[in-house]
């Protein structure tokens, strides 16, 4: 699942990079394009591992975001069909680190400029990609949320609209990933199994603010930290007085 994109702009960034690139749960990749991007390596809690088709297809449990997307021009097919392609490359904690090395900083220590493409595929080439991935499976999933500590957070706008409600459902439909916040702001809390959650961790999503770990830990102390997965999302408290119904599926 698509995170956000990532921001790596110092040595010391692209170190952060690598100590979550050894989170068995994520993906950091580079892409063709230019940008760096973080995946939730996981499958959907309605994904059928047999037939590998989607138990909730064209329902009125399936959110929108899914059924709009044309899966005849799907760009996972080819940018996930190898590790190193013409569309993007997947990086490891070795990768991140020749990736940096390979950069240029300017006197005040901030990115100048990274490896042409083709460079960067030849680095890459040389050193070992990411390994499997081991994401939490619905039975090992917490009934109660574990703590802000084990956990990355990405700040959701302040304003919550009918189509960030929709990308809510359907990010919660992954195993593990929370929605947590004080009653006014709100942010994602994705597992971390290695690292543990910080301000410096966070701050490589370019949406959080600054403070953001800091008032959702205030909170926290305070008793007033509100947590939400899939089965309890209908409960979230929605902006709009009478929001319309999201059926949800045990």
């Amino acid at each position: 699942m698509p995170v956000s994109s990532l921001d790596a702009e110092s040595p010391e960034d692209f170190s952060r990079l690598g100590s979550l690139a050894e989170e068995p749960n994520y993906l950091v990749t580079m892409r063709a394009k230019g940008g760096l991007t973080l995946y939730y390596r996981s499958d959907c809690r309605f994904l059928d591992s047999l037939s590998g088709q989607c138990r909730i297809h064209n329902s009125e449990q399936q959110p929108q975001e899914c059924k709009d997307y044309l899966a005849s021009k799907c760009w996972y097919t080819h940018s996930f069909a190898s590790r190193i392609n013409s569309l993007q490359i997947q990086l490891s904690p070795s990768r991140i680190a020749a990736l940096r090395d390979a950069s240029i900083f300017d006197d005040t220590n901030r990115l100048y400029r990274t490896p042409p493409w083709e460079r960067s595929m030849e680095i890459m080439r040389e050193l070992k990609g990411p390994g499997q991935p081991c994401p939490p499976t619905l039975t090992e999933m917490p009934s109660r949320f574990s703590g802000l500590e084990n956990h990355l957070l990405m700040e959701l706008p302040e304003t919550i609209t009918p189509k960030h409600r929709d990308l809510m459902k359907f990010r919660l439909g992954f195993p593990g990933i929370w929605v947590v916040g004080d009653g006014s702001r709100w942010a994602y809390a994705l597992p971390l199994t290695k690292q543990k959650g910080s301000p410096a961790l966070d701050g490589l999503l370019p949406r959080n603010s600054p403070d953001l770990r800091a008032r959702m830990e205030k909170s926290r102390k305070n008793g007033t930290l509100l947590s939400f997965h899939y089965g309890n999302f209908e409960s979230f408290p929605w902006d709009d007085p009478e929001p319309s119904p999201l059926p949800l599926i045990s």
